[in-house]
């Protein structure tokens, strides 16, 4: 037997009932929006009493937390919030002070809800792609690894086997660094231009130094061996008390180290690394010609004491500084040059020719 609803003429159609649902979730829906936009209008129009005087923009977000009872979330290594500005005001809508906080600074801000999110534009807005190409200038071919790099920053990329590269810029006026081994550094300032074109002029005024190699001198060009070479213009103006201070740094391959805080002390100098596990490791030095026996350097006393020759050379009288790095020296002054060779040049007198 077929049961009968007496509650049938009470209830709604199937399509009828579905569209008043549809309904209500979209009022419900619109209230939640609208709160949402009421608590953002609020929190930026909320009045402020504020007095600091130079203080981090990180120190005042905090105190502006205890004065609204917002939030605010930030990144810890955004450089601009460590910037110092004054604030004086009195009954202040929030987001006013918040654009008289930021005028200067390179931050921007958006309002969510009840907390206030900050960004910086220059990580998000700003950031502008570029590519390029690097190639020979005289050749017309591709530049295989060169170096492209923002200058003032740690932001930058090699080219491919194309010469092709692309970077992003954290700033409009970025400075772009291209430079390889053998050419020319380039500085290219950007204007805009998102394809650059890059030539590299080779640097032949390098190839064509004159190196002292032990036996004579030699076009840089024409040698096979590995040397490094300083010149007298890249000792100036330090203040050291020996040459083999003044080579710390200015060679590659070359480790320069102080035994002792002794004036005028043993100096450790190696060259490619230590060689020998027992016995010495030091280079040999040669003065115009004259042997000195590294061994009367830094081992004249025990502990790495000892005095040092090479204080006795004046770093004014220096022309240049030749350092032989790998086997070939060892052709030149035999076994003595297996840890690496350190040729120093004095100034001499010029021979000229009185015009008559």
């Amino acid at each position: 037997m077929k049961k009968k609803s007496y509650w049938y003429p009470f209830t709604l159609p199937k399509g009828l009932l579905k569209t008043l649902t549809i309904m209500k979730i979209t009022l419900f829906l619109s209230l939640v929006s609208a709160l949402c936009v009421n608590a953002s209008v609020f929190s930026q129009s909320q009045k402020i009493n504020l007095k600091a005087d130079q203080v981090t923009i990180k120190d005042l977000l905090k105190v502006l937390e205890k004065e609204s009872e917002l939030r605010f979330f930030y990144n810890e290594d955004f450089a601009d919030l460590n910037r110092t500005v004054s604030v004086n005001v009195t009954d202040t809508k929030l987001g006013d002070v918040l654009d008289k906080v930021f005028t200067d600074a390179n931050i921007s801000y958006k309002i969510l809800d009840n907390s206030i999110v900050v960004i910086s534009p220059v990580s998000f807005l700003q950031q502008q792609k570029v590519t390029g190409t690097v190639t020979d200038v005289t050749t017309g071919e591709p530049v295989i690894g060169a170096n492209v790099i923002i200058e003032g920053t740690t932001i930058g990329v090699i080219t491919d086997v194309d010469g092709k590269f692309g970077l992003d810029l954290p700033k409009p006026d970025a400075i772009i660094v291209i430079s390889y081994l053998g050419y020319n550094s380039e500085r290219i300032t950007f204007n805009g231009q998102s394809v650059l074109d890059i030539k590299l002029v080779p640097d032949i005024t390098k190839l064509d130094e004159v190196v002292v190699i032990g036996y004579g001198k030699q076009s840089r060009r024409e040698i096979t061996s590995a040397i490094s070479s300083v010149k007298s213009q890249d000792l100036e103006n330090i203040p050291v008390a020996s040459l083999d201070n003044l080579l710390q740094g200015k060679a590659s391959g070359m480790q320069v180290s102080q035994n002792s805080g002794q004036p005028g002390g043993a100096i450790s100098v190696r060259i490619r690394g230590n060689s020998s596990v027992q016995g010495g490791n030091d280079p040999l030095y040669v003065v115009d010609g004259m042997l000195i026996q590294s061994n009367s350097i830094d081992r004249l006393a025990d502990g790495g004491g000892g005095s040092n020759p090479l204080t006795d050379i004046n770093p004014s009288d220096i022309e240049s500084v030749q350092i032989l790095k790998d086997a070939a020296a060892t052709s030149i002054y035999g076994a003595r040059a297996s840890n690496g060779v350190v040729l120093i040049t004095t100034k001499r007198g010029q021979n000229w020719c009185a015009n008559n």
